[in-house]
């Protein structure tokens, strides 16, 4: 049936129309799909953190068996030194004690070997050393090392060394102490000739009251002036000598360090457990 006029026209579009936009907003309010359906804050699955915890263990057990791996020779040593105090500091030096010298003797003096490098001492299997920078002539430390190792397959020990070379300063530094303390130098020291004017010196220096630092600086000077010279006061300042840490070594071990060091031709043991400091002198 067609509309008449156009009053009906305008009826017809009106409905039209009115179909039309129903439609879209049914379509609107239709059902959404499940992806449009989620909430835009809705809590995501949780990403896998313990990803990060595996990283983390996986890098810290590796450090453990390096540890472990890089050092057996720390492990060697706390077994086989178990009388050894944790607490001493590794690079100790020398004590007052370390350098009463009556070992030196007329038949057997220092001698210049400044021809033979310098060995650094550095603890293994044998040996273990407690100054840092600790040095001495190689044959010096071929006749340590031997010592060492004759000393470790009759204890099953290492042999603990608290000494080697010295500078003058240090020389000089424990020559002053000594003389401080009362000690007369002229009854520890055999090359007499080299003390005397050390001693002079010191009692210069008392006289005039130039203060510890400058009497030692004092002394320094005349030291290197004897080096120089070839002449050595003491083994450890032409790098010739160590010394061996007495504490806690029963007799039989005291024992097998004195047949360990007759072993080694040219090697010469002095006990200095009188001292305050008590240790073993070897002069090599």
């Amino acid at each position: 049936m067609r509309p008449k006029n156009a009053a009906s026209w305008l009826a017809v579009a009106l409905t039209v129309t009115f179909s039309a936009a129903s439609s879209v907003a049914g379509a609107e309010d239709a059902p959404k799909t499940d992806v449009e359906d989620s909430p835009p804050d809705a809590p995501k699955e949780p990403a896998e953190e313990p990803a990060e915890a595996p990283d983390e263990g996986d890098d810290a057990p590796a450090e453990e068996p390096a540890e472990g791996d890089d050092a057996p020779a720390e492990s060697d040593e706390k077994a086989s030194e178990d009388d050894d105090e944790a607490s001493e500091p590794a690079d100790a030096e020398p004590s007052d004690g370390d350098d009463a010298e009556a070992e030196e003797d007329e038949e057997n003096p220092p001698v210049a070997r400044d021809d033979e490098p310098l060995v650094l001492l550095q603890s293994d299997g044998v040996l273990r050393i407690k100054p840092r920078r600790a040095r001495l002539r190689e044959s010096a430390y071929t006749r340590l090392h031997a010592i060492a190792e004759h000393y470790r397959e009759a204890t099953g020990k290492k042999l603990v060394v608290t000494g080697g070379g010295r500078k003058p300063g240090l020389q000089a530094t424990l020559m002053y102490d000594m003389m401080a303390d009362g000690k007369n130098l002229l009854h520890l020291y055999v090359q007499v000739a080299l003390v005397r004017p050390l001693i002079k010196t010191f009692e210069e220096g008392k006289e005039k009251r130039w203060g510890r630092r400058r009497t030692v600086n004092a002394m320094t000077g005349i030291i290197e002036e004897q080096v120089k010279k070839g002449l050595y006061v003491s083994r450890h300042l032409a790098h010739t000598a160590a010394d061996v840490r007495s504490r806690g070594l029963s007799d039989e071990h005291v024992e097998a360090l004195k047949e360990a060091v007759s072993a080694v031709k040219g090697a010469r043991l002095v006990d200095e457990r009188n001292g305050n400091a008590p240790h073993f002198h070897l002069s090599l």
